[in-house]
């Protein structure tokens, strides 16, 4: 597999790609790997042989900007080339002449190269992140040829004792770790997700905050959770959410907020958001907790803080 990754490193090194790199199209030609078949061959200074819509390259382990050639789209082919190296290194690897679709999961068993089928192997996981980080959906998200072949180099010098013990020991044990987590992570359902990035939440609450039931618990009292009428969600300047109640077309009640995170739990599936305080709030605003101690429905703009959270249920 060295062989083949250096024959398409020189390959991409003249700004080419074969493009319909698979089993079928590597001879042994004086004992040594011969990539034969460059009639898909794609040059950056190439006049453009592939017609319109037209699929190419091998179906089974075909990248996805393969499926469907666009000829509006100037692309570098250079990363299908990477993607493919990396099915054909499965199947060799696997003893698989079929191949997979889509990038390699460690979750899947079906595809997952188990270290204990290899022998005494300590770890597989510079191949693991060789075929991870070449089967990318994104094309440009995919490492280079050169990269894989550093993985390949070391994943040689972990199976060589004597290069092994010429690697540092913090390298190997970061390696056994991610092995391990990876593996543990991708197979396992965690009790809880928790979300930071902004975008995320606020794509999420403008999907289920209308059609949920929504309670609101205060942290620094022992009363129960209560429910908030809301039928809108939307975002502000600085990130500052607003959440609306409308009866009739008729704005009845605004709340604001600043979310810190949302944790989404696979055991209830309720959604709780953890808040911020608010550095600036107008005076037609009253605190969340200022409500609690009098009747909430005499105050029509309403401000919540860190003091609450905000918990998302499904309508029973």
């Amino acid at each position: 597999m060295l062989q083949l990754a250096r024959i398409i490193q020189c390959i991409h090194e003249r700004n080419g790609a074969h493009r319909d790199i698979k089993p079928e199209n590597l001879l042994i030609l004086d004992d040594r790997l011969v990539l034969s078949d460059f009639g898909l061959y794609w040059g950056i200074e190439e006049e453009r042989l592939t017609e319109f819509n037209e699929r190419i390259g091998p179906y089974k382990i075909m990248p996805p900007e393969l499926e469907n050639v666009q000829t509006d789209l100037d692309l570098d082919f250079r990363p299908s080339d990477v993607y493919l190296f990396a099915k054909v290194l499965w199947m060799t690897l696997k003893g698989d002449n079929i191949g997979f679709r889509g990038q390699y999961q460690r979750g899947d068993v079906q595809i997952f190269l188990n270290k204990e089928v290899f022998g005494d192997v300590i770890t597989l996981e510079p191949i693991h992140k060789l075929i991870e980080q070449a089967t990318f959906e994104d094309m440009n998200k995919r490492i280079s040829i050169h990269q894989c072949i550093d993985y390949l180099e070391l994943q040689r010098n972990l199976l060589d004792e004597r290069e092994r013990e010429l690697l540092s020991n913090e390298l190997v044990s970061r390696l056994l770790y991610d092995e391990h987590s990876k593996m543990i992570i991708e197979r396992t359902k965690p009790d809880e997700l928790i979300y930071e990035d902004k975008g995320t939440i606020f794509s999420m609450l403008r999907g289920v905050i209308p059609i949920s039931k929504i309670m609101v618990k205060s942290l620094n009292d022992e009363q129960k959770a209560k429910q908030v009428q809301l039928t809108d969600f939307q975002v502000g300047s600085g990130g500052i959410c607003k959440m609306l109640y409308f009866n009739n077309g008729i704005k009845v009640k605004e709340y604001i907020m600043e979310i810190n995170k949302m944790i989404y739990s696979n055991l209830n599936l309720d959604i709780v958001l953890e808040l911020n305080d608010i550095d600036s709030v107008d005076k037609e605003y009253v605190a969340y907790s200022e409500t609690v101690r009098g009747f909430g429905n005499m105050y029509p703009k309403i401000y919540f803080s860190s003091d609450e959270k905000i918990i998302i249920t499904k309508v029973k």
